[in-house]
């Protein structure tokens, strides 16, 4: 399929009483280039800013599966969700790409994954974006990902030729207040950096369950300055 490009406009002000607040999305590629999308609402399903699923579950028969590019300088913040991804969730055989100056920041939800949630599909962090000052009411402040039967993939890297690396900083959750993954997919993380999220519980930076075998490959990652809440007394 041919991919919907938005650019540089505003999505606010949408109210959703199931999933998607803002922009809904099935089995399409999608790419948000220099978009705001800010103050929308599901109600009463997931996704408050934006919201991706594959109909008829990951694509096969040599069919890429649907990708939700968020690129340039698109800020998704201050949505709400009632059920995961308070500012965005991506279900089973979406592949996620965050590149360029992208800003997820100041999204909640009740569930997990406050400023993003995967479920089944993928996510890449590329060069200098960021996962800021969301919060979720289950795990995953910034970042949830999960993958128990397929996906569930989850890579970070500097971008070529760039300095600046992918932050997650200033979540907060229950658990793993930066960055929750429970999957047998890949995890593959470099040039990250986890700073300054908050947890009740375990896990104030990251939360890590692996339900594999295979090796999680951690390069040049820096976990900093995080704290739960028994560290703050």
């Amino acid at each position: 399929a041919n991919t919907v490009i938005l650019r540089s406009f505003t999505v606010t002000g949408g109210a959703s009483p199931n999933d998607g607040g803002g922009i809904s999305i099935q089995s399409t590629p999608v790419s948000l280039i220099d978009m705001t999308i800010h103050d929308n609402v599901a109600i009463g399903g997931k996704g408050g800013g934006v919201y991706s699923e594959a109909v008829l579950g990951p694509v096969v028969g040599g069919v890429p599966d649907p990708v939700l590019t968020i690129g340039g300088r698109t800020v998704i913040r201050d949505n709400q969700a009632t059920d995961d991804g308070g500012g965005v969730y991506a279900g089973e055989g979406i592949i996620v790409r965050m590149t360029g100056r992208a800003r997820i920041e100041g999204n909640r939800t009740m569930g997990n994954g406050g400023g993003i949630y995967i479920d089944g599909g993928s996510l890449s962090l590329i060069g200098g974006v960021s996962v800021v000052e969301n919060a979720a009411g289950g795990v995953g402040g910034g970042v949830g990902v999960f993958g128990l039967m397929d996906g569930g993939d989850l890579v970070t890297r500097k971008a070529s030729g760039q300095r600046v690396p992918p932050t997650i900083r200033g979540n907060g959750a229950p658990q793993a207040g930066g960055v929750f993954y429970m999957s047998d997919g890949v995890l593959n993380l470099a040039d990250l950096v986890v700073s300054g999220n908050r947890a009740d519980g375990a896990g104030a930076g990251m939360g890590i369950l692996r339900t594999a075998d295979d090796v999680a490959l951690l390069r040049n990652v820096r976990i900093t300055g995080n704290r739960t809440r028994s560290e703050e007394h």
